[in-house]
């Protein structure tokens, strides 16, 4: 009796051995629960638009962050930087909210004038800021409004009294708001020539004699032309911000020319982009988690070792905003009364009695063959001049033929031999003619 207990027993025990056995291979055969956010960048080459030019404070700064940040992203993947010119970052933030796809996939970087464009009025922007996914910004900027070396105006005192010719991107941008505003607000002498496709292209302007003066970021004269400032090459004569900067102590802020509260109150809606310099956003209604990781990347990569010494090689600040941080501004300022909002408008849209020149840019045709389309037609790619090209394509902007029929960008096609009316590189095509 008790051998046939003792064999039972023993029975049950290698029993009870081959089950947990069992269980634990399958355990182990099992796989580890899946990351979807990891399992969608892994491999993945993403886009990163850039709303002006190479070269530019954006580019510099959303290069520096297309380096460093895929670190942190889950799956590590690749970012390829895309400029996109045009309208001052307009162009570009369209394209991000209306043509880019909504899966985490591309992120952007444009003005920060872009956060309050739809509120100036500018009929060119199709975008609610609102509805964007707002990762970070790398740093807050104040804006310095000077004269070049050569025109005799270089104080804010002679600005008041004597004509000052102003250069800028297009309406709606920094580089048009702050003049209008000083002109409107506080009485500066200006005249505007407007319509350059970005900030580099009004400094190239400015160094070949067309325009005396323009406003720009002061990060982007210390970062790209440090000697501008040490030698007197340029003349600042204002600080766009509430208060002075300690880089520049003897400019005087705009805020000081303020003398009623209510000019306080215009200016605080007309800087609060400032806090958001260097913004970083993607497509609005992104999947939640792929936002919640690139949130945490950019936080992450803005403490990065490797990211600091890269940016101090650079000269360029870093002291970075949330993308909570920047949406909760957003949202402030689109809670803004109405009546100040009309306020603000009055004073940053329309000159009250400024002359505005609107520079028109030349216009290239050229026939290529179109070496790659991409974006569902929304971009084509060719060669002219021996140089490879991009042009953008709008259904309702850019008069599209084929073989002699109107035709919808969904009709172009790599290989096709095309007439292509644009005007540069990553500009929109104003007609695209194909055989």
């Amino acid at each position: 009796m008790s051998f046939q207990r003792e064999l039972k027993n023993s029975g049950l025990a290698r029993l009870s051995t081959i089950i947990l056995s069992a269980a634990t291979w399958g355990l182990a055969v099992m796989p580890a629960s899946a990351d979807p956010v990891d399992d969608f960048y892994k491999g993945r080459s993403m886009e990163l638009i850039v709303g002006s030019g190479p070269g530019g404070g954006y580019d510099v700064y959303g290069r520096l962050i297309a380096r460093h940040i895929p670190r942190y992203i889950p799956g590590r993947p690749k970012i390829v930087v895309k400029n996109v010119v045009g309208g001052g970052g307009l162009r570009a933030s369209n394209i991000l909210y209306n043509v880019s796809p909504k899966d985490g996939s591309t992120i952007g970087t444009v003005s920060r004038a872009m956060i309050t464009a739809p509120l100036m009025d500018q009929k060119s922007a199709k975008f609610d800021p609102s509805k964007f996914t707002w990762i970070g910004s790398a740093n807050n900027e104040d804006n310095i409004c000077f004269s070049w070396h050569t025109a005799p105006t270089k104080t804010w005192a002679q600005v008041v009294r004597e004509r000052l010719i102003v250069g800028s991107a297009a309406q709606g941008t920094s580089t048009y708001t702050y003049p209008v505003m000083l002109r409107n607000m506080f009485g500066a002498k200006f005249e505007l020539i407007a319509g350059y496709p970005d900030a580099s292209s009004v400094l190239l302007a400015m160094q070949r004699g067309e325009v005396q003066a323009m406003c720009i970021s002061l990060s982007s004269i210390q970062a790209r032309h440090p000697k501008w400032l040490q030698e007197g090459t340029i003349s600042i004569f204002a600080l766009i911000g509430l208060k002075r900067n300690s880089d520049i102590p003897n400019v005087p802020a705009v805020a000081e020319f303020a003398t009623s509260d209510e000019q306080k109150q215009v200016l605080k809606v007309i800087l609060g982009p400032q806090f958001a310099g260097r913004p970083i956003l993607a497509p609005p209604s992104i999947p939640q988690d792929r936002a919640t990781a690139l949130r945490a990347a950019f936080d992450s990569s803005m403490k990065d070792k490797a990211l600091l010494e890269d940016s101090k090689k650079q000269r360029l600040d870093i002291s970075p905003a949330t993308g909570q941080e920047v949406a909760d501004l957003v949202s402030d300022i689109y809670a803004a009364p109405k009546e100040l909002i009309n306020k603000v408008r009055a004073v940053s849209v329309r000159p009250l009695d400024m002359k505005v020149t609107i520079k028109q840019l030349p216009t290239l045709t050229v026939s290529v063959s179109l070496k790659k389309v991409d974006k569902k037609g929304a971009l084509v790619i060719f060669d002219a001049d021996g140089k490879s090209q991009r042009a953008q394509v709008s259904n309702s902007r850019t008069a599209i033929t084929v073989a002699g029929n109107k035709a919808n960008r969904a009709a172009l096609k790599a290989g096709m031999k095309c007439q292509i009316t644009y005007q540069g590189n990553n500009t929109e095509a104003q007609s695209i003619r194909c055989e």
